[in-house]
């Protein structure tokens, strides 16, 4: 039986960093292995191409077995329809944000599907 590493929390942090600031930008495939850091992760699920801009990865860490949520920020440059700006705009509203709503049906299918430790 696989024994679980405990991960410091600064180290943690530093690979969600990478995580949410380079590696979800790069559409990796599911089922991946990646390192990051002194880290090792699998790419367990993506949700890219959605209408309204919300993109996301979920990972797991290979040592610790725990499952993070990596959210895609802002792509202006990928953005043909202004969606992701819009949303962005939207987000000191009161309105009924689309993004927000699929970001919670997410996270809802992940931990369905997943065990999800976040």
């Amino acid at each position: 039986m696989a024994t679980k590493h405990k991960q410091s929390v600064s180290s943690l942090h530093k690979d969600l960093v990478e995580l949410s600031g380079s590696t979800a930008y790069q559409y990796p495939e599911v089922f991946t292995d990646i390192g990051v850091n002194q880290s090792k992760y699998k790419i367990i699920d993506t949700s890219y191409d959605n209408p309204s801009g919300f993109d996301a990865i979920t990972v797991k860490n290979n040592d610790t077995e725990e499952y993070s949520i990596v959210f895609v920020g802002t792509e202006p440059a990928q953005d043909q329809n202004y969606n992701d700006i819009y949303t962005d705009a939207q987000l000191l509203s009161d309105l009924d944000i689309k993004q927000i709503n699929e970001a919670n049906q997410y996270y809802e299918e992940m931990k369905k599907n997943t065990t999800l430790l976040l």
